[in-house]
């Protein structure tokens, strides 16, 4: 199991008997580290981030060696590290597409609101015309495919 990444740094490059860094960059360092863990842990859903993952984002990769924690481990960390990084991937993807049909099924919804609306006032304006017809005497059938020439007027 690897150590803690931030406290190990902390134990190699701070002296705890003067209470000071061995550098100011390694003082920063250690702050990032912080820092982009909790940056990190504040996305929802997050899992901590490995002490390599960690190790690449704030003191930069060097091929075959975690810096603060000498060599790589094992090829089967690496994987997982690889694993967990392409699944973050693919979780993060689906987030979009899922967020992607939300505005989609908004955008419908929205759509259908306005075609209803459209229907509702169509069917005012037929009402008007169907009361207009009548008042002027007409007295046909006012029915979808009726046909109003048998109520013994002249067809409009």
């Amino acid at each position: 199991m690897l150590p803690d990444l931030v406290e190990l740094y902390k134990e190699t490059h701070y002296n705890e008997k003067t209470h000071e860094w061995i550098s100011s960059q390694a003082q920063c360092n250690y702050e990032n580290m912080i820092q982009t863990q909790a940056d990190h842990l504040s996305q929802l859903g997050s899992i901590p981030l490995t002490a390599e993952e960690l190790s690449i984002k704030v003191l930069k990769p060097r091929s075959g060696y975690v810096k603060g924690l000498g060599m790589r481990p094992s090829s089967s960390i690496r994987r997982t590290t690889t694993i967990y990084a392409k699944t973050n991937d693919y979780v993060k993807r689906l987030e979009m597409q899922i967020e992607t049909h939300e505005e989609q099924i908004q955008m419908q919804n929205n759509k259908i609101e306005d075609l209803e609306e459209g229907k509702k006032k169509q069917g005012e304006i037929m009402a008007d015309v169907v009361n207009f017809l009548r008042t002027k005497g007409f007295t046909g059938h006012f029915g979808s495919g009726g046909d109003s020439s048998t109520s013994g007027h002249t067809s409009w």
